[in-house]
């Protein structure tokens, strides 16, 4: 119950509760836009393609510039906290699959270091905005994280990215290290989020193994979250805070 009641705090974070409130509005809109049920959204997924193909050809007009162009846009809405999700979705409902993957892992590339400088460079003053002291004082003591550490905090669900990443950043983590472990553990992330978003145009058989694999995705890797905290604050008595829902 120690554990249930940590994760439930950890989720009512400011910045978790605005990511929530964003993937919410963001899915509402997109179900009020197409004004269709699940049985039709499968069936008729042709229909669905007619509706994105004004922002296909958008996106078409900037030619090889709407690939940098969706990077870039990726790297500043998450830094402002807009969830991977509807990023990744939105990726992989502009482009295929494959080519909304790669894109998103470039935005995660650069949209994951925003805070890392800063507070390398700042230090603790500049930490302390998206952590507690406890943290601090905690991950202090442990400079030298190693890559399964880092990567084991990467693909537990409920550890909001952006707050890791400051962390690192004031603790002088090196690059690589940091960085490695962040697009490794965020890559599947990326990649089926993305495929999700294309099978949300495609529909059929397509649009069902997305979801499973979505679903998969949220159940492993909550569970491995619930128990990466479980034995985090058995170990410390201790939780990261802040940041935001992926």
């Amino acid at each position: 119950m120690e554990t249930v009641k940590k994760v439930y705090q950890l989720m009512l974070r400011w910045q978790n509760i605005i990511a929530g409130i964003l993937s919410l509005v963001f899915l509402g809109i997109f179900a009020y836009v197409l004004n269709i049920h699940v049985p039709d959204f499968i069936v008729h997924h042709e229909q669905l393609l007619a509706r994105f193909d004004r922002l296909r050809h958008l996106v078409e007009s900037f030619e090889l510039l709407a690939y940098p162009l969706f990077v870039c846009i990726y790297f500043l809405a998450n830094s402002v906290f807009i969830p991977t999700f509807i990023l990744g979705v939105l990726g992989g409902i502009i482009f295929d699959p494959f080519t909304a993957s790669l894109l998103a892992i470039a935005g995660l590339f650069f949209s994951m270091q925003t805070y890392y400088w800063p507070a390398k460079f700042l230090g603790k003053s500049f930490t302390r905005r998206f952590s507690s002291s406890k943290i601090l004082e905690l991950s202090s003591k442990h400079k030298n994280m190693d890559f399964k550490s880092l990567f084991y905090f990467r693909i537990n669900f409920f550890v909001p990215l952006h707050p890791v990443n400051a962390i690192c950043g004031g603790l002088d983590v090196p690059f690589k290290r940091f960085m490695v472990s962040t697009v490794v553990g965020l890559a599947p992330r990326a990649v089926i989020y993305a495929f999700l978003g294309a099978g949300l145009v495609r529909g059929g058989s397509y649009l069902l193994w997305s979801v499973v694999l979505w679903l998969l995705l949220i159940i492993s890797q909550s569970l491995f979250g619930f128990w990466h905290l479980k034995t985090f604050t058995n170990r410390e008595n201790v939780v990261p805070t802040g940041g935001e829902v992926r």
